[in-house]
């Protein structure tokens, strides 16, 4: 079985991050991730793995590493609170943002906007790293 492993950032909102700055003044302390390490859950027939949470960096970001088996991922959704990030490490999806279809192989970048309605398909038999 193939699989798709994509890394991407989940941004929160400039206001939610203002508030978090009120809130505490300490400096976050470094993050390091060894490869393979990480919080790993499944969702949708996806594997996730916590990479950096919102917490270590102060309310900033987000990142997780995704793998996506041919075929899958998510049915179209919106975040309201967070902008998304892919970074395609391995494999290729289909991205559609805003009913526009983006091919999305390995190097891609997109960054797509709260607010804003996508989805994502891996293509082709190889899993997706991002």
């Amino acid at each position: 079985m193939a699989s798709l492993r994509c890394a991407g950032t989940l941004t929160r909102g400039r206001n939610e991050v203002e508030e978090d700055k009120h809130m505490s003044l300490e400096k976050p302390d470094a993050v390091y991730v060894p490869p393979g390490e990480g919080e790993t859950v499944w969702l949708l027939g996806d594997t996730y793995a916590l990479k950096i949470s919102g917490e270590q960096t102060g309310g900033a970001f987000t990142l997780l590493e995704a793998v996506v088996p041919p075929g899958g991922g998510p049915p179209p959704h919106i975040h309201h609170l967070e902008d998304d990030v892919f970074v395609i490490l391995e494999g290729e999806l289909l991205v559609t943002v805003a009913g526009r279809a983006l091919p999305a192989p390995v190097d891609t970048v997109i960054s797509v906007p709260k607010g804003t309605r996508h989805s994502y398909t891996v293509v082709g038999t190889t899993p997706v790293r991002m």
